[in-house]
């Protein structure tokens, strides 16, 4: 029996069998918590995508999985299915065919102040989800606001979500220094 090498995880390959399931399409994206595919899942016919999370502890991806569903929500991502390959955790969550709300903003440009406004109140309600269920996403920014058909940003990538104390506070973690609060980046 020959077993095939595996390839680098940032390079899998059109037509790449993941979990005995999920054809690799195409690289969607990659960033500090993972790599990201679009992958057809061949036992529910659909396609979605598939974020490996690399470097980090196995028990992330339950993590992320359980934050996400127990958060379902019209302006959060929904996601649908949690495991391991390789020894590595991943997600797959809905694919957001129509990109991110950074995809569409103009260089020097920006976007229209009505479509801001609206991105900008549909992140607060799915971040309102999250913090009625003691969460604080800890990574808002516009390339983790995805779009739907609608054109609604549906907030996504828990990596760097953390579950507030008891006393109301959420630890100090990680996140985009671009984007993240002064007190986190102190």
């Amino acid at each position: 029996m020959t077993i095939t090498p595996l390839p680098p995880i940032h390079a899998l390959p059109p037509g790449f069998i993941i979990a005995d399931r999920y054809e690799v399409i195409a690289p969607l994206g990659k960033g500090g918590q993972g790599v990201v595919y679009s992958v057809v899942d061949h036992n529910l016919q659909q396609q979605s995508a598939l974020k490996i999370l690399t470097g980090t502890d196995p028990s992330t991806v339950w993590r992320e999985a359980s934050l996400l569903t127990r958060l379902s929500g019209k302006y959060l991502l929904p996601v649908r299915n949690a495991d391991l390959a390789w020894g590595l955790p991943f997600v797959v969550t809905e694919i957001a065919q129509h990109g991110t709300t950074f995809d569409k903003i103009i260089a020097n440009v920006g976007v229209p102040t009505e479509r801001a406004v609206q991105w900008v109140i549909h992140a607060s309600r799915g971040d309102s989800r999250m913090h009625d269920h003691g969460l604080v996403h800890n990574d808002l920014k516009p390339e983790n606001l995805f779009l739907n058909s609608h054109g609604d940003a549906l907030l996504g990538d828990l990596g760097y979500a953390s579950e507030l104390t008891p006393t109301g506070h959420a630890p100090l973690t990680g996140g985009t220094p671009a984007t993240m609060s002064p007190e986190v980046a102190r």
